[in-house]
């Protein structure tokens, strides 16, 4: 029997969790959240579901003490805040043979590096959901560039999440460049506003990254007067491709022009709601996936955490919890 241990029943963690009961093998979860409410809302996003999938028997607990030793997998799905602390307890009371973190990681720069011994002294396999270089449609897109390219990546939309979702296209364009040495070559913020989570803040502005082979990432976030944009340009430029797309929440629409021809592809994205369990297969029978490991993304959150924290403390907010992004 496999069995996983989901803590953190808020908005994703529900998204997981509706994923997870389309495992095909029987299974147990464990919803993991001090907030009986949580679990009782996640539970209902999934009751009809459960009716079809005898495999999956799913058990309510409010601590991390209350799932059993010896589980095989957990995905921690809370908010940045708590993360390193579930994170600790987790490995030192339960430890699981693999796990997967949500991003944003942690809110202070001390976690990143003790959450990193604590993993390599576990000597456990550990992934996060920065998704999109495992998503099949992504990756297909990327197989149109040659990674030794020197490529242009441009992502501009409005108030789509600058804090939130940079790693997302960091992560995609560190694929595109074969992960190769990164670095912020300039910034420009404009403002600090309220997330829609509560108690985290977002910025919009842009910020430009370079590889070392020469290769540039563009991130552009705009003001529009939303709190997040549904529609996001994404531009991609090799040596001989280009492709210009629309990013929305379930679809990617491209036109790619390589070798003197016009593609037009239009690609459904796989949802949450229907992905984490693809990766919990591929772990299952390769010992691994395509989500980045835990090492790269953290090298990826150092790139951007002190930028973000130099425009935080000149607008006066205080960091006495860490940097409030999440």
């Amino acid at each position: 029997m496999l069995r996983i241990a989901l803590i953190g029943c808020g908005k994703i963690g529900s998204r997981h969790l509706q994923s997870l009961i389309k495992l095909n093998i029987e299974t147990e979860i464990y919803l993991v959240d001090p907030k009986k409410e949580s679990i009782n809302v996640s539970l209902n996003y999934v009751e009809n579901d459960l009716n079809d999938n005898k495999n999956i028997n799913i058990k309510a607990c409010s601590v991390v003490e209350e799932i059993p030793d010896g589980i095989d997998f957990a995905i921690i799905s809370t908010d940045s805040k708590p993360r390193f602390n579930i994170l600790e307890n987790l490995i030192k009371k339960r430890l699981p043979k693999y796990l997967i973190l949500e991003k944003l990681l942690f809110t202070k720069d001390k976690e990143f590096s003790e959450a990193l011994e604590l993993v390599q002294q576990a000597d456990i396999k550990v992934w996060v959901n920065q998704w999109m270089s495992a998503e099949p449609a992504f990756r297909d897109l990327c197989s149109y560039f040659n990674t030794s390219d020197v490529i242009n990546l441009s992502v501009k939309g409005d108030n789509w999440g600058l804090c939130c979702n940079s790693v997302h296209y960091l992560e995609l364009f560190d694929f595109l460049c074969d992960k190769s040495e990164l670095n912020i070559q300039e910034y420009d913020f404009e403002k600090v506003f309220f997330s829609k989570r509560q108690g985290y803040l977002e910025i919009n502005g842009r910020i430009d990254i370079n590889s070392k082979n020469g290769s540039k990432l563009t991130l552009i976030c705009n003001d529009a007067g939303i709190l997040e944009g549904e529609e996001i340009s994404i531009t991609i430029k090799g040596t001989d491709t280009k492709a210009e797309c629309t990013f929305r929440m379930d679809s990617l629409n491209c036109k790619i022009e390589t070798n003197n021809k016009e593609i037009k592809k239009k690609y459904n994205l796989i949802l949450q709601s229907d992905f984490t369990h693809r990766i919990v297969e591929e772990i299952l029978d390769t010992g691994t996936c395509n989500l980045p490991s835990f090492e790269r993304a953290v090298y990826h959150h150092n790139l951007f955490y002190p930028v973000f924290r130099e425009f935080f403390v000149n607008k006066g907010v205080a960091l006495n919890e860490g940097i409030p992004i999440t």
